[in-house]
């Protein structure tokens, strides 16, 4: 089940979104929000968004929100559903590299990664959120286009190891996205993490790790978890 406070993080990181926005594109923005460090962030708010913003804004707000929580629900939801039927619910090896070259797509992925960690990583060092909510939002963005355009080679046997790497490459995203979320949004980080068959606790590491091969997914966990409740409020 989803928590009332991650919730809460998840509509003001995606709010810092919509003010990054429209900053840069000069549509009037709907307020101000300064930074603030992660272990404040996760705090109650005192406030609520209504008294922050223009109620005009609202409605735009409300839309948006739930528009990227059910991106979020949707694309850990294919994974899980991916790995179900593709991989018997087990995380699949990625390809030797030095047997079965990966693609262009693959590798650029994989840079891509690694460049959303080192971003997320000094975002939280300078106190950042706006600019650690971009990195984490991207990171979704880039993990649902790149799995559903891998997932277009399952079925295919002679990609089946270009198939298998696409497929790591896609868990890798999600135990990034566990990491780099987890010093804002502890409790989905947890759950993410545990849903990928980790025990113990999130552990940040500066690396692009994959999820070890054959190491069981709880893709029950993925598919149909609720991470988010059906409808986010903005008030």
């Amino acid at each position: 089940m989803y928590v009332a406070g991650a919730v809460e993080v998840f509509t003001s990181l995606t709010i810092l979104i919509v003010l990054r926005v429209w900053a840069f594109t000069g549509t009037p923005t709907i307020g101000g929000s300064s930074a603030r460090p992660a272990s404040d962030f996760s705090r109650p708010r005192t406030t609520s968004l209504a008294a922050r913003h223009s109620s005009a804004s609202l409605p735009a707000l409300h839309v948006f929100v739930n528009i990227i929580a059910a991106h979020w629900q949707n694309w850990l939801a294919q994974l899980g559903a991916r790995v179900a039927t593709e991989a018997a619910g087990r995380a699949p090896a990625p390809a030797n590299l030095s047997l079965a070259p990966w693609s262009p797509e693959q590798t650029e992925f994989l840079e891509q990664l690694g460049d959303l960690v080192r971003r997320a990583k000094q975002s939280y060092e300078d106190l950042s959120l706006k600019d650690a909510s971009l990195a984490i939002h991207e990171l979704v963005d880039r993990a649902a286009a790149f799995g559903a355009a891998q997932a277009e080679l399952a079925g295919i046997a002679s990609l089946a190891s270009q198939r298998a790497t696409g497929l790591a490459l896609e868990l890798a995203a999600a135990r990034t996205l566990a990491t780099i979320v987890s010093p804002v949004m502890p409790v989905f980080a947890e759950q993410l993490w545990r849903a990928l068959g980790f025990t113990g606790p999130v552990r940040w590491t500066d690396n692009v790790d994959g999820v070890p091969p054959g190491q069981p997914i709880a893709v029950a966990e993925l598919v149909g978890r609720p991470f988010f409740p059906g409808l986010i409020q903005v008030a």
